[in-house]
């Protein structure tokens, strides 16, 4: 083959928002992605028994984030604000609102004192031992496992300081047509700026030196370039040797690899349930918990699959739950078995027998990111190493070998597509001053 200007490694967010950059500045670029379709950790999806689209993977545009929205407006991809209420089922009881963390004051003055990295656990077993501060432990372990999807023996305590002061009002938003919509607008554009894209390829090799760099993939397919730009998920880092997606570098890079497990990466399963009708709304159902659900948006509580929301402001009778954390690591079954879970979540929240549940459900799929072989997780969050390491995995090798993700954040919101997007746009910026 030609030899190319630079190779992507990815399709996802990352890949596709650095192939449009290089190829706007008039580079010869192709892409190679081991999945059958382009958007990595984004895909939304119809059919299979659904009447609406769902996504498997990223859903939210969290907050005013400057780079998503700029792109879906200039694409002209109509977006909008998720409305809703927000609920808590505790203990056999609704209530609205956020789930009040319990000494409060007391949380904020020692997070004011943290000056020196600890993990999040060594932070509540030295500060908050005991009977009485129980329920806020659960509190602050159920916001790192379940938005962070971080193990709180690793989580950064300096990094949850700085998320807690930050705080601002919960912004979301919902891209009409799904999120996927971002993502082949993206192509479209590489595609005519003449990137090539070679679907269900699996890079196996990448061998490097002064001149140049050959990438040769599972069907034994040799590609050369000056450049090659690595955008796989962390979980494709922390392979071990012989994974499906695991790529072997000549040279070999162990302080990439060293860097990679001293970075977090989180773990989800996403359960998306499409029913016959929005029966949270029946009055019937809102008599038995005592709770008027009509506007319910976001649910937090102790069940087995703990959180699920809905579509609003959008009435179509979806509920998406989300177990993420070290319960998601662990989490095994096939999906029939992850579905009765999730279905077993909704009888003891709602208080509806499992079999009527059964009977109202139109269709059903239980991603578990986890067990896909290109991603092997979810998202990335910061660990005491992270600082430490982030600089060494992001240096790029021999002017030839460059790295991005969401999970090597230049400031754009550590584990978001946003996160992704930034990193692809940054990298080129050292790409093309480095050639």
């Amino acid at each position: 083959m030609t030899k190319v200007d630079a190779i992507i490694i990815g399709a996802g967010a990352s890949g596709l928002s650095a192939a449009r950059e290089l190829s706007k500045k008039g580079k010869k670029v192709i892409i190679l992605e081991a999945r059958d379709r382009i958007g990595g950790r984004i895909h939304s999806m119809k059919g299979e028994g659904f009447d609406v689209r769902i996504e498997a993977g990223a859903e939210f545009v969290h907050g005013n984030l400057p780079l998503t929205l700029q792109l879906l407006q200039e694409y002209g991809i109509v977006y909008h604000h998720v409305e809703g209420e927000i609920w808590n089922f505790r203990k056999g009881k609704f209530f609205k609102g956020y789930d009040v963390i319990q000494h409060q004051e007391i949380l904020e003055e020692k997070l004011r004192g943290i000056k020196e990295d600890i993990s999040i656990e060594e932070f509540i077993n030295t500060h908050f031992s005991g009977e009485r501060y129980e329920e806020m432990v659960d509190a602050i372990r159920g916001y790192i496992e379940g938005y962070d999807a971080a193990d709180i023996a690793r989580a950064s305590t300096l990094a949850f300081k700085e998320e807690w002061q930050q705080e601002q009002p919960w912004e979301q938003y919902h891209i009409n047509g799904g999120y996927s919509m971002l993502m082949h607008a993206l192509w479209q554009e590489c595609h005519e700026h003449g990137v090539k894209l070679f679907l269900s390829e699996v890079v196996k090799e990448i061998h490097w030196s002064a001149s140049h760099v050959e990438v040769i993939t599972d069907v034994k397919t040799t590609y050369t370039a000056d450049q090659v730009l690595i955008t796989v998920p962390l979980g494709v880092w922390q392979a071990p040797e012989g994974a499906e997606a695991a790529i072997a570098f000549f040279p070999p890079l162990p302080k990439k690899v060293e860097a990679a497990y001293a970075l977090g990466f989180g773990h989800v399963v996403k359960f998306v349930l499409e029913f016959k009708h929005a029966f949270w709304k029946d009055k019937s159902v809102q008599q038995a918990i005592g709770a008027d659900l009509h506007k319910f948006f976001f649910l937090f509580s102790d069940a087995t699959v703990p959180t699920w929301w809905t579509q609003e402001p959008n009435p179509a009778p979806v509920l998406t739950g989300w177990l993420s954390g070290p319960a998601a690591l662990q989490y095994t079954g096939d999906e029939q078995h992850m579905t009765t879970d999730a279905l077993q979540s909704l009888s003891d929240i709602f208080k509806i027998e499992i079999e009527e549940l059964r009977k109202e459900l139109l269709a059903s799929r239980v991603f578990h990111w986890t067990n896909d072989p290109y991603a092997l997780g979810a998202y990335s969050y910061s660990t005491l190493e992270a600082d430490k390491f982030m600089q060494q995995f992001m240096k790029p090798v021999g002017q030839r070998l460059f790295f991005a993700g969401e999970a090597l954040d230049r400031g754009h919101g550590t584990g978001t597509v946003e996160a992704a997007l930034g990193s692809g746009l940054e990298v080129v910026k050292e790409m093309i001053t480095e050639n």
